[in-house]
């Protein structure tokens, strides 16, 4: 019982601090080939999701990070140039 209460609050048992990663369910495990594409920042005080409409076309969740109220809107996408077409450009533009 102690030895759960102590990991579910980033504690050892002996009592002594544990480093918590917080991990986002829905965002898969970066690679070497894995970048993050911001869309915009926006004024937000909670998480936030908006859906898989994103520029990479792989279907990864778009989502915000956060620091106090402000939010980078982002999502995971392979590491290239994304080229200037109206294809992207449309894309870009329906997240934001």
């Amino acid at each position: 019982m102690a030895s759960e209460t102590a990991a579910a609050t980033g504690q050892s048992a002996n009592g002594t601090a544990t480093p918590v990663q917080p991990v986002h369910p829905a965002q898969p495990v970066p690679d070497a080939n894995t970048g993050i594409y911001a869309y915009n920042v926006i004024e937000a005080g909670q998480p936030a999701t908006f859906g898989t409409m994103d520029i990479g076309g792989r279907g990864d969740e778009v989502y915000t990070i956060h620091f106090r109220d402000l939010a980078a809107v982002d999502n995971k996408t392979p590491l290239v140039m994304y080229d200037s077409t109206r294809e992207n450009a449309v894309v870009h533009e329906h997240v934001t």
